[in-house]
């Protein structure tokens, strides 16, 4: 935990409080974008708790002389970093390792938010603290829109990073205009409805009608606005349990849908004659209609410009899956927007409880065609991007959530 000093400043440097944290009160840690009927907004942490032991008052409110809390404990930096070494309390000491149990190497960040003390509980009986933390994007509600600051001459990019570059936001995570890149850039035309919001409420607009993607990046906490195209270069391959080039890692694969759920391909601009479409996609789903609109955007040329920009995203299915993997330093890297491939073949199995047979081996009108599991095969040339993970510490197992690129 990062802590105020008196000048309600952050102290700038972090307290380990893991030794005082219950074993097994820190659950699943989700990390996903925001999204309802198709993929929009903000990047979304859901709030995790844990369990802390307050008999020394070391947590206790400010005031209290034992607490590291001077002033206020209210959205106090938390930081949680996980490493090999926690599995078991195995420790990598050199000259005492044990070779093959122990690795060398840091720790990596897995998540970074503040601490929500609205929530906080106390058990006097076993003096017992149960924290509640909200990702360090939740900033963004709690901040007021520096109206003042925006113009309507700016493009969404520009008025998104103007937002963003605020000293209660900046003191949190790196705001840099050159990771703010949205799918569609114009110019608004009347930015007012801007006027007397939040960040967060601003922001859901300008995420939204620029078909753009917020995540922060846990190991940097640098913010980044970004399209929905995923990164260009493969981050990793995964292998299912028939696959010939690689070592299996893939625990499961469930929840497969077709995309037809997020299959749109009539978008119409709301109480207006402004449409796009695509006719064969309507052919093949029949019609699939999304209606919006906006006041920011009033000029027909823009608006048909979002229509279409967001039925080229969503005119055609694309299947969506959540794949679990083992907890390991190759999957811990993995995060929102990277790219992913599977190498899934279909499974075979003996026709006839003899061995299978093989090319150039098997016995002509004696040996019999294996059965394959075709329920589902992926190749690895077939695409998919993270738009979500959860990350499971009692298990020792991430979820990612793919979206078929």
């Amino acid at each position: 935990m990062q802590t105020f000093d008196n000048s309600l400043e952050y102290t700038g440097e972090f307290i380990d409080v893991t030794s005082d944290v219950e074993v097994g009160s820190v659950g699943t840690i989700r990390q996903k974008l925001d999204n309802n009927n198709f993929d929009v907004g903000a990047f979304r942490y859901s709030d995790f708790s844990f369990t802390i032991d307050n008999t020394q008052g070391k947590y206790g409110e400010p005031g209290v002389l034992q607490s590291i809390f001077t002033d206020k404990r209210i959205d106090s930096l938390v930081k949680v970093t996980w490493s090999m070494n926690d599995i078991d309390d195995i420790n990598s000491i050199c000259g005492l390792a044990i070779a093959g149990d122990c690795y060398l190497s840091d720790e990596e960040n897995v998540f970074y938010g503040l601490l929500n003390d609205v929530a906080t509980t106390q058990n006097i009986t076993d003096n017992k603290l149960k924290f509640s933390v909200q990702g360090i994007e939740s900033i963004f509600s709690k901040i007021e829109t520096n109206y003042s600051a925006l113009s309507v001459s700016d493009t969404l990019s520009a008025t998104i990073y103007k937002l963003l570059n605020q000293t209660g936001i900046t003191n949190r995570v790196n705001v840099a205009a050159l990771n703010i890149v949205c799918g569609i850039d114009q110019v608004p035309d009347d930015i007012s409805k801007l006027e007397n919001t939040t960040v967060k409420e601003s922001l859901d607009i300008l995420l939204e009608y620029s078909n753009s993607v917020l995540w922060v990046d846990v190991a940097t906490q640098t913010v980044y606005v970004k399209p929905r195209t995923p990164q260009a270069t493969i981050s990793k391959t995964f292998y299912g349990q028939a696959a010939n080039t690689g070592s299996e890692d893939v625990v499961s694969i469930s929840a497969i849908t077709t995309g037809a759920n997020k299959t749109f391909n009539y978008w119409k601009w709301s109480n207006s004659a402004i449409i796009s479409k695509d006719v064969d996609s309507i052919s093949r789903y029949g019609v699939r209609k999304k209606d919006i609109s906006t006041d920011i955007f009033t000029n027909n040329t823009k608006q048909l410009n979002i229509l279409t920009n967001y039925k080229d995203e969503f005119y055609l299915p694309k299947r969506e899956m959540t794949l679990s993997a083992i907890l390991d330093y190759s999957t811990i890297d993995l995060f929102i927007m990277d790219r992913i491939n599977v190498d899934y073949p279909a499974v075979l199995e003996s026709a006839n409880e003899a061995d299978i047979p093989r090319y150039g081996i098997a016995k002509y009108g004696e040996s019999v065609y294996p059965v394959g599991t075709w329920l589902l095969t992926l190749r690895t040339n077939e695409h998919f991007k993270i738009i979500g993970r959860t990350i499971n510490f009692k298990t020792g197992i991430v979820d990612y959530n793919l979206r078929e690129v």
